[in-house]
């Protein structure tokens, strides 16, 4: 029986990962915006020699079958520096399912602001939790859960080897979805990330699965080549 198989690379290193909440609120240039720095693009170079060597191992004779990016650029630039360093020039699908998991208010405001203007939020915030608190403009974790399946279960997706190009929460809940996890269980995941940084950017998860069940391995090619910096998500 041949195995189903899902690559699922996080963007490089944004503009975005090395500002903090309050950086991003003044920032001039919208979330979706946020193009790769130099060191993420520098990522994205080793990630894609990586992928260069290794993919052919993980597919067997096959190259993934489709090749899928979000609609934000730092997903879309990683995509391009990736795949020019793999040597493939196949058709990428943008799909908005891929797009970032939004927190509305908590994405695009000060902490300031936020606290000032919107109190009662914070408030409902710390009630719910994390993941079934809905901020205003943006969505919940259940909500990201319900595209996320719309994305897998998609009768031209379902069963197919591909390779996508995401987010780190978008990633975070695929993997709830793939191992049937708990609230609690994604929640420790949510701070403590994959075993071997696969919430890093341009991290390399590996996801294979063989009767029903699905394994992984994450692997970050640039760990031992580059510095590491403090980042955030974005």
């Amino acid at each position: 029986m041949s195995a189903r198989k899902i690559l699922f690379i996080r963007h490089a290193q944004s503009v975005g990962n090395t500002m903090n909440q309050d950086e991003r609120a003044a920032c001039e240039i919208p979330n979706h915006a946020y193009s790769l720095t130099d060191s993420g693009k520098r990522q994205a170079v080793l990630t894609g020699q990586y992928l260069r060597r290794y993919t052919l191992d993980l597919f067997k004779s096959d190259k993934p079958q489709l090749y899928f990016q979000s609609t934000f650029l730092r997903a879309q630039m990683t995509m391009r520096i990736i795949l020019g360093e793999m040597g493939f020039s196949p058709t990428v699908i943008t799909d908005s399912r891929l797009d970032e998991k939004w927190d509305g208010i908590f994405h695009e405001l000060s902490k300031t602001d936020i606290e000032k203007y919107y109190p009662e939020q914070v408030r409902l915030r710390k009630r719910s939790g994390y993941y079934h608190y809905r901020a205003p403009g943006g969505e919940s974790c259940p909500d990201a859960e319900v595209r996320i399946k719309s994305f897998l279960y998609d009768q031209n997706v379902d069963r197919k080897n591909i390779l996508v190009v995401g987010h780190g929460r978008w990633a975070i809940l695929l993997h709830k979805i793939l191992f049937n996890l708990t609230i609690e269980e994604f929640l420790k995941l949510k701070e403590e990330g994959l075993e071997n940084g696969g919430s890093e950017n341009c991290s390399v998860i590996e996801y294979v699965q063989m009767s029903g069940y699905w394994s992984y391995r994450c692997v970050v090619p640039w760990k031992d080549h580059l510095c590491e910096e403090k980042t955030e998500l974005a």
